[in-house]
């Protein structure tokens, strides 16, 4: 439990991803964005507070969390094997 308590929100997102993705049998390959990274950035997405898509990235990029352009990030929810 004391663990839960020093980690910050974005540590326990990565964990609770490394865990979930341990389990995943077969991924599809995207060329712009893997799986994780997609699922790690959108739920950061969804948790934030910005006025747009282009502010968040400029926001991740700003700070260092995910080195991705914008046109990456969004192309890669539209790839086909996220459809």
């Amino acid at each position: 439990m004391q663990e839960l308590v020093t980690q910050s929100v974005g540590e326990l997102i990565d964990s609770t991803l490394d865990h979930a993705f341990g389990y995943v049998r077969s991924r599809r390959s995207c060329p712009g964005l893997a799986d994780r990274d997609l699922v790690r950035l959108g739920i950061r997405r969804v948790l934030g507070k910005h006025e747009s898509g282009r502010d968040w990235v400029q926001y991740v990029r700003d700070r260092g969390i995910a080195k991705v352009a914008r046109s990456t990030f969004f192309q890669a929810l539209h790839s086909p094997s996220r459809l």
